[in-house]
């Protein structure tokens, strides 16, 4: 169960690309693209070190206009 302690990190096999605030990720492994918009960018940047959930809610609601409790349920 993921909880607000649990640590994330990107995973390993993946690389990406940034291009005006959006991102491109390839899996390695299964040839899979995923494009993230500015908002999932900001995640996956704050992700390429391992971080509790509690400092990613805590980054997003410095960066962007949202109450915490709409934060929460989104993430």
């Amino acid at each position: 169960m993921i909880t607000k302690d649990s640590l994330i990190v990107a995973a390993q096999e993946q690389t990406f690309s940034e291009l005006d605030h959006e991102t491109v990720i390839l899996h390695l492994k299964s040839g899979v693209y995923y494009g993230l918009n500015a908002v999932g960018t900001t995640i996956w940047n704050l992700i390429q070190q391992p971080r509790a959930i509690t400092e990613i809610l805590d980054a997003m609601l410095t960066q962007y206009q949202v109450e915490a409790s709409v934060c929460e349920q989104t993430c």
